[in-house]
């Protein structure tokens, strides 16, 4: 056994400020991508051939997604802290479009004959386009880009911009995955949500039901003037629903929300953990469940959101069109632009580190590593955890074995390469004893899918 004490003691501080399901940490000290250094269009070209050379020698996760951020909103909701915007002109739409197909345009021949995984439109609200925007922009997209059969094409509405035009148009992409951001049907709810009623919210409902698509709801609990019976409200409404799936989010007062800036301040968390421990139990109780992984099989439960499974969560690569949209080409860099602009800004990400972030992701979030062609490349690391008791082989994978979340947060540190380790060390001072304190505080964003 390799790992030392005085491993330990520096895994105990590391976990003290970095989450296990994030490598490298997304620190603002480390990798915040407002730091990034410049790069030009062909250097970021130069990465997606790579990452693409790696994926078909079966050196990098075969997920490829294609993300377009729309950031465009009638109005700035009081609890946004997102990417957007409110525009001045049409003018500033038409432009913002035009520019969105001129960047799909220069990377067609880059991914020629390749097929993507998913394709979603985020934003923003991308229901907020006019129906020929949306029509242009969904048409431009499936030329540019070939899909994988059974592709999951995703698109992000709000129940005040959902039209029954806007569906024709949507079902006359392929989208087959719809989220409809309802937050709360409760009208005396101040969200500064320029359209969006209770009537408005069943009229988006009515359009979702029966078209063949997967149908999400996201509802939100402490908001300003929300009341813990108005949540409930709302939440037993969603379940006589039946979407297939519901997320609920706890209100999260951010700096950048229009909540922050008018200098309030949320009530106390823990009113929020008991609410969700309160509708965990109803959501259960109505037959939907959590869980993101088949033990069989390793993969994401098969109503997860397929780019933000495979992208966020296990490391996959995205590639991002439009203002701020955040790039991920596994084993190459992550990178961002500013739209129309040849400003790239680019951090380089070696596959190294992209094997331990692939491998610490997955052995944090669900536990098990599966043994992928893609050999994760960290084979002493992983004895160490295995001679150590804490991993075991399984079934065609590496299954955690402790039961104790702070052990494991420290632990799995040592997956961290010597350049991360060091380099946080230098960046953080000790905090002192809170790992426990942030585990507990965990569990205020929850998805839920209905069972089959």
């Amino acid at each position: 056994m390799s790992i030392k004490p005085e491993d330990l003691r520096l895994y105990k501080r590391l976990a003290d400020f970095c989450w296990d399901d994030y490598y490298f940490p997304m620190d603002g000290q480390f990798q915040n991508y407002t730091y990034f250094p410049p790069a030009t269009p062909e250097q970021v070209r130069s990465c997606w051939k790579r990452t693409l050379r790696l994926i078909r020698e079966g050196r990098a996760p075969r997920e490829v997604g294609l993300y377009v951020h729309w950031p465009f909103c009638p109005s700035q909701c009081s609890y946004c802290f997102c990417s957007m915007r409110v525009p001045k002109s049409r003018k500033e739409t038409a432009d913002y479009a035009a520019g969105l197909k001129g960047e799909m345009d220069s990377f067609r021949d880059v991914f020629d004959g390749f097929k993507l995984t998913s394709l979603w439109f985020g934003g923003g609200t991308p229901t907020f386009m006019d129906e020929d925007t949306l029509d242009g922009l969904l048409g431009h997209a499936r030329r540019c880009f070939a899909l994988e059969p059974g592709a999951e094409i995703y698109v992000e509405a709000s129940p005040a911009t959902l039209s029954p035009g806007k569906m024709d148009v949507l079902l006359r992409h392929g989208v087959n995955r719809i989220t409809l951001g309802i937050q709360s049907r409760d009208e005396s709810v101040p969200m500064n949500r320029r359209g969006q009623d209770a009537a408005a919210v069943e009229r988006a409902a009515s359009l979702v039901f029966g078209r063949g698509m997967v149908v999400d709801f996201d509802l939100m609990m402490g908001l300003q003037g929300q009341s813990e019976l108005s949540f409930l409200r709302d939440l037993a409404w969603a379940l006589r629903k039946k979407p297939d799936v519901l997320h609920l989010f706890a209100f999260d007062p951010r700096p950048q929300t229009l909540f922050s800036k008018s200098g309030k301040e949320p009530g106390p968390r823990r009113d929020l953990h008991r609410l969700m421990a309160l509708a965990d139990r109803a959501v259960r109780g109505a037959g939907y469940g959590t869980s993101r992984l088949d033990p069989k099989t390793l993969e994401p439960h098969r109503l997860e959101e397929k780019q933000d499974s495979a992208v966020r969560r296990l490391g996959a690569s995205v590639l991002g069109i439009g203002n701020s949209a955040l790039s991920h080409a596994f084993g190459s860099a992550w990178y961002y632009h500013p739209l129309r602009s040849n400003a790239f800004r680019l951090m380089p990400s070696p596959l190294d580190e992209e094997m331990r972030g692939f491998a610490l992701r997955h052995l944090s979030l669900f536990g098990r590593l599966p043994k992928r062609p893609f050999d994760p490349g960290l084979s002493g690391a992983l004895r160490d955890l295995e001679a150590a008791g804490h991993l075991r082989s399984e079934r065609g994978a590496l299954v955690y074995t402790r039961r104790d979340p702070v052990e494991k947060a420290i632990v799995l540190k040592h997956l961290y390469s010597r350049k991360v380790r060091e380099a946080l060390a230098r960046i953080h001072h000790p905090s002192g004893g809170g790992i426990r304190e942030k585990l507990s505080g965990r569990g205020l964003f929850r998805v839920y899918f209905r069972s089959a």
